[in-house]
């Protein structure tokens, strides 16, 4: 039988305490970005509280994608869906929300690319281009909102926010860094 080897960032199961939840996450920046209701990033168009599909922005049938009617209506070839991370380095990345959110509380300016690479479960690659994205999204003033409140969720020292420096990391037998564990709802029992 052929052994198949488990890649370095080929994903983390759901269960994995190191990360907080993306439905929390998602649900987070949603209450920072638009605190009275969604707005379409191209126009000024907004949803309507009460309404869900019935105004010009609705929720589509994913419920992380929103779709604006205005647009659709100005640009006839297509129509224009958004998401809370339109505008955003985080914008089209194929990382999980709660890797998104774990290193934004984790890292700091001058954390090494390898210590990234291990608290993330990514290739050093990927972390070497990550880590300038990872920086620019936390200077997001509606995204520091939303990190404040999975940091108060999860257990994360909050200070590190304000500081823009990260909780300790100390490196484990083999040298890399053996990230924190999370101590909220979320963490293993």
């Amino acid at each position: 039988m052929r052994e198949t080897k488990r890649r370095l960032g080929s994903g983390i199961p759901a269960s994995d305490s190191r990360f907080p939840a993306a439905e929390d996450c998602w649900r987070a920046l949603e209450r920072a970005r638009w605190p009275l209701s969604v707005q379409c990033p191209r126009c000024p168009a907004k949803a309507h509280p009460d309404r869900d599909i019935y105004g010009p922005v609705y929720r589509t049938k994913n419920p992380r994608v929103w779709r604006c009617r205005e647009c659709a209506a100005n640009y006839a070839q297509r129509t224009e869906v958004f998401t809370v991370l339109n505008g955003t380095p985080a914008f089209e990345t194929k990382l999980s929300l709660g890797k998104w959110f774990w290193g934004m509380l984790t890292i700091s300016d001058d954390t090494p690319i390898r210590v990234i690479s291990a608290q993330l479960d990514v290739h050093k690659e990927t972390a070497t281009s990550l880590k300038p994205r990872l920086i620019a999204m936390r200077k997001i003033e509606w995204v520091q909102k939303a990190l404040t409140e999975i940091a108060g969720r999860y257990g994360v020292d909050e200070m590190a926010i304000r500081k823009d420096r990260a909780p300790t990391v100390l490196p484990d037998h083999d040298g890399r860094g053996t990230p924190p564990t999370l101590t909220g709802p979320h963490a293993a029992g």
